[in-house]
């Protein structure tokens, strides 16, 4: 079977991917993972379909007993498509099983393959790269820069809001996007948080960020891509809104850090050599520059260190408490 071009919704009506999906085996799990490491399916595609199967799990949790066809307008309204009527009812037979499946267990891998041109000419590394706020690094105060000015904010903390249509909100002042109109081009903004600082930073999608001490954040005024992306360095935990259909990426020096909606913390000072990534609810692939991507659970750390990734179990509180103003040393 030839998986190369399969979309979410072709996985959806595989015999083969539902049973992996529903009654993973050894050799199931073996087989996927082969076609991830060959570059033999989108990987994308593959993960929503299994970010779908796990809403079907929930709904079912939710709507009980309500017809099989109410709990597929609620999926069909996630996974933002329609399918023709011969596929959806074949799709609902499974869809009919599914619901009746106890505990349904779901195996996928994040396996992620990278292509270092895409890599070079990516927009936001290379604003990253090549933009700052002047003066940043001397600045006692929280700085937010659009292409057309800067911000400084008084105070410890700030909190930055942007709404849906990428205006940034600044306590009782709105500022209008700077973003170009019916164009898929994105804008980027910036936030600097410096040392003895805090800020609490809400995106256009709804994702939260909050931002510790010495971080700098770059990301744009809305979302237009196929992916959400932004670039971190410093330290934020991250409330990601769910949205099966474009993942939200951290990028930072040394990796990526690939979620469809969760809550983690993420410590990723260029200036320091380790990484550490903790997750607290949901699940995240984490991907080295030029390396192999690997799945945390909750409660778990993964730290990167010279280009080595260790995972253990921890206790998240003395992780993510400073977001509270609570620092455990």
């Amino acid at each position: 079977m030839n998986y190369k071009n399969y979309t979410y919704q072709d996985f959806l009506l595989d015999d083969f991917y539902l049973e992996s999906m529903m009654k993973p085996t050894v050799e199931s799990e073996k087989f996927w993972k082969d076609k991830i490491d060959k570059h033999e399916i989108d990987v994308d595609e593959f993960i929503t379909a299994y970010m779908v199967l796990k809403d079907i799990h929930t709904l079912q949790t939710e709507v009980g007993d309500q017809p099989v066809a109410a709990v597929w307008n609620r999926i069909e309204k996630s996974a933002g498509s329609i399918i023709g009527r011969k596929k959806r009812i074949k799709l609902i037979r499974y869809l009919s099983y599914a619901a009746l499946v106890a505990g349904l267990v779901v195996t996928v891998f994040f396996f992620t393959s990278r292509n270092d041109n895409q890599l070079s000419e990516n927009a936001l590394e290379n604003f990253a790269s090549h933009t700052t706020i002047p003066g940043t690094t001397k600045s006692k105060q929280i700085q937010i820069s659009n292409s057309q000015r800067t911000f400084s904010l008084d105070g410890d903390e700030a909190t930055v809001q942007y709404d849906e249509e990428g205006n940034l909100i600044l306590g009782k002042m709105d500022v209008e996007a700077v973003q170009p109109r019916n164009t898929t081009e994105e804008s980027f903004n910036e936030i600097y948080v410096p040392y003895g600082k805090r800020a609490n930073l809400t995106l256009s999608d709804g994702t939260t960020l909050w931002i510790n001490a010495g971080t700098r954040v770059v990301y744009p005024a809305t979302f237009r891509g196929k992916a959400r992306e932004i670039l971190v360095d410093g330290e934020v935990y991250a409330d990601v809104t769910h949205d099966p259909q474009r993942p939200f990426i951290i990028k930072t020096s040394q990796l990526d850090v690939k979620v469809f909606g969760t809550e983690f913390n993420l410590s990723a000072y260029k200036e320091e050599k380790q990484i550490n990534v903790v997750l607290v609810k949901g699940s995240i692939g984490v991907t080295p520059k030029n390396g192999k991507t690997t799945l945390v659970e909750p409660n778990q750390l993964l730290s990167y260190n010279n280009r080595e990734v260790s995972v253990k179990q921890v206790d998240v509180e003395g992780y993510v408490s400073w977001k509270d103003g609570i620092y455990m040393f």
